[in-house]
């Protein structure tokens, strides 16, 4: 059964309101690939929401550690765990989840399912996402739009275990890195002017 179909399941044959900690058990070992979409989308968008880079990239390093730790669910606070989760027609939130994931599910496929089970490939996406998400924490432009965007196809990848979509995250994982990098040198160097200098410096080279 297709993730988006799981969650419509979930809410739609339910008559009454489910906890966020009953949620994530019945999502099971993709609710980490769902966390990862839904917290890295809002600054991997072309115009990021202004804001969401610093608390977001927090909760995805919590949850990047839990994942190299090979968590079966993601550990949250007692309090927003037993939170509720409105179902049926009031599922408004859900709604929103199932329809977003669906959309999403049409450019991936399971390919190399066999990766995914390893531990060494395993540990790689989540020191990528370790790694991103504290590069997104920074509050110097430029350090977060990239890394949050490879944060986003390695939680794809992970919805459908498609190591395409895999291989792709960990490319702009490593591309926003390197451009991370970059900027600060610059901010180390220049102060926060730098990161406007860098980026000056990037579009002279891509000719823009």
């Amino acid at each position: 059964m297709k993730l988006s179909d799981k969650i419509e399941h979930i809410y739609k044959n339910q008559t009454e309101e489910i906890t966020f900690r009953d949620f994530l058990e019945r999502l099971d070992e993709q609710s980490f690939g769902v966390l990862f979409v839904i917290l890295a989308l809002p600054s991997a968008l072309p115009i990021p929401i202004p804001g969401s880079a610093a608390p977001f990239g927090i909760i995805l390093l919590s949850l990047g550690i839990q994942f190299l730790m090979n968590r079966h669910t993601p550990w949250f606070p007692e309090k927003m765990l037993n939170r509720k989760l409105q179902t049926g027609t009031n599922a408004r939130f859900l709604t929103w989840m199932t329809r977003f994931i669906r959309f999403c599910e049409r450019f991936t496929v399971s390919r190399g399912v066999g990766l995914f089970k390893k531990r060494g490939f395993h540990w790689v996406l989540g020191g990528m996402i370790v790694l991103c998400a504290t590069s997104m924490m920074s509050p110097i432009p430029g350090m977060n739009s990239l890394p949050s965007f490879g944060i986003f196809l390695i939680g794809l990848s992970l919805i459908e275990e498609d190591a395409l979509v895999a291989f792709l995250g960990i490319l702009a994982c490593i591309a926003g890195l390197v451009m991370s990098g970059f900027v600060l040198y610059f901010v180390i160097h220049f102060g926060l002017q730098g990161a406007t200098m860098a980026k000056d410096q990037v579009k002279a080279w891509l000719g823009l």
